[in-house]
């Protein structure tokens, strides 16, 4: 199986980068059927340090090269902590990492915003055979691999002190990464 799924990865990517073939093989492990029995495909997920919980995103597929256009992405929390079982966003989940998508205009991608950051977007875009989160990390094009939220606890509400975004840049496939301050 794992001598298969090596091939998709070099048929996506040619031989270019390990880190993009570890994208590109944790991207085909993670394809699955949702509930509603529409594919998805990973896209990028969000660790914390507050504790072992994470919370991921997902395209949702018609077909491996069309996105569901009526719900693109989705997201939710896969509760590690406990048992690995997968739990909806409640409205104050949706504060922090609620997001809105939109079609971008005259292309098949889609565009995310994170409520958290509005102003950060993210292209999920057809590339290299597969859906990517492609966003800007260090002044570079990148595919996003994940987020790290670095909090303090000691109020009533969190504070973010920093977000680390880490990917590989889309022209090299070389690690990127960068510290994001509110």
């Amino acid at each position: 199986m794992l001598g298969v799924m090596r091939g998709r990865v070099h048929a996506i990517f040619g031989r270019r980068s390990a880190l993009q073939g570890g994208i590109a093989l944790a991207a085909l492990a993670l394809t699955r059927k949702s509930r509603a029995g529409q594919s998805t495909q990973s896209l990028f997920r969000i660790d914390r340090s507050k504790n072992a919980n994470i919370v991921q995103y997902d395209a949702v597929l018609l077909s491996p090269t069309e996105l569901n256009k009526d719900r693109p992405i989705i997201g939710y929390w896969i509760n590690k902590a406990e048992d690995g079982r997968r739990m909806e966003f409640n409205a104050l989940d949706k504060l922090a990492y609620g997001f809105k998508v939109e079609r971008e205009k005259g292309t098949s991608s889609w565009i995310l915003r994170l409520a958290a950051s509005p102003k950060r977007p993210i292209r999920v875009v057809w590339w290299n055979g597969r859906w990517v989160p492609q966003m800007l990390i260090a002044g570079t094009s990148a595919v996003l691999d994940h987020l790290y939220v670095v909090t303090d606890e000691g109020g009533v509400i969190p504070t973010v002190r920093y977000v680390d975004a880490f990917g590989a840049e889309m022209a090299t496939g070389k690690p990127v990464t960068e510290r994001l301050t509110p």
